[in-house]
């Protein structure tokens, strides 16, 4: 179980470093690229027809998530089409800098258009992506100094001198765990 438990965390672990890099290129990358990804849906509806759009944009070192529900009087004044539409364009110059969290809803008739946004700073995600790399590195660190220095990987007790069994814990040493398999 603990091994299965580990193996989860690792997998966790280099799944979270990827995102890291990721977000930390595109982070970059924002500063003279804006990305936007939308997906479009229509639904009918027995009166009207309701149109969904959910985004995710970034530009100038933040990520919005957007959400806006639609309806038909408000739509026929701009063109949608439905699917998943990727763009990429310069950010708007002069545009403004956030660098705390910001949430909401926005609501301009709630007959014509409702939903909710969310926007972060790059440097939250790369925090959030970055901790758990970071403690992974720590125990992939901390097992390799004490095999190196002949410990035991569950409790640090030096097994010079008893190189069987840990005598504190009564975990097997990897070098007798090793020449068993």
């Amino acid at each position: 179980m603990k091994r299965l438990l580990r193996w989860l965390f690792n997998l966790a672990a280099g799944v979270s470093l990827t995102l890291f890099v990721l977000i930390g290129v595109f982070w970059v990358r924002s500063y003279w690229i804006g990305d936007a990804i939308e997906f479009r849906r229509c639904s009918q509806l027995p009166r009207f027809t309701q149109y969904e759009t959910c985004s995710l944009r970034q530009a100038y070192g933040t990520v919005q998530l957007n959400y806006q529900l639609t309806g038909q009087a408000f739509i026929l004044r701009k063109k949608f089409v439905p699917g998943l539409s990727l763009e990429h364009s310069e950010p708007q110059q002069g545009a403004v800098r956030i660098y705390t969290p910001i949430w909401g809803t926005h609501s301009l008739n709630p007959q014509s258009t409702s939903g909710w946004y969310v926007v972060l700073p790059d440097w939250i995600l790369l925090i959030v992506f970055g901790v758990m790399p970071a403690i992974a590195g720590m125990l992939w660190r901390r097992d390799w100094s004490r095999k190196r220095h002949g410990q035991c990987l569950h409790c640090g007790y030096d097994l010079r001198a008893s190189p069987g069994r840990c005598p504190e814990c009564g975990a097997i040493s990897t070098a007798v765990a090793t020449s068993a398999k």
